[in-house]
């Protein structure tokens, strides 16, 4: 990945057409495309009402994903990545977009992160680690037992080929936009 350069911009919202480009971030992050990206935001306008939600964006790398919500209309996003190279850039683009009121920027491994959350519930739940990740297949368990969703909230996991969450019982869906797939999860709360 050395040498190439991401242009991603914001596709929609009141931040319609600015810029995100992380260049010193290009060998820790695999960003969304943009061509993904739109067509995984069209996907779930069919079924979430963006203005006002809570999301919780793991393994955010650029914070292109989480930034889009929060121009969509987003109460509050949460950003998490272990890298503070992607934790400051996303501080620095939150400034500059003036979105740092509607946002928590957490510096933490996903692991420690797990452990130690009680807060309040999200609606919805984007995760993007990379695509060799050990935990992927456990992802749907882990959140949904611990009901960090609110009952009509999704988890949205990106991943390729290699994961297939088809045969887990809160499946939805899985959207294909070039080689990024992303699964959806709905929470069965008895």
């Amino acid at each position: 990945m050395k040498g190439f350069f991401y242009l991603m911009r914001i596709i929609s919202g009141f931040l319609k057409g600015r810029k995100i480009n992380p260049p010193h971030l290009q060998d820790k992050t695999r960003p969304t495309t943009d061509m993904a990206k739109e067509g995984l935001f069209n996907t779930i306008s069919n079924f979430v009402d963006f203005e006002g939600i809570r999301v919780l964006d793991l393994f955010c790398g650029s914070g292109n994903i989480g930034i889009e919500f929060l121009s969509r209309g987003a109460e509050w996003v949460v950003f998490l990545d272990h890298h503070k190279g992607c934790t400051q850039f996303i501080h620095e683009k939150l400034t500059e977009f003036e979105l740092l009121g509607q946002s928590k920027i957490i510096t933490q491994k996903f692991q420690s992160f797990h452990q130690s959350y009680h807060g309040p519930a999200f609606d919805l739940i984007f995760l993007d680690p990379p695509y060799d990740f050990s935990s992927y297949q456990k992802f749907p368990t882990l959140f949904l037992e611990a009901r960090w969703l609110n009952a009509e909230g999704y988890l949205i996991i990106e991943h390729d080929h290699r994961n297939n969450f088809e045969k887990h019982s809160n499946f939805v869906m899985t959207k294909k936009y070039g080689q990024s797939q992303f699964s959806f999860l709905k929470p069965r709360y008895s």
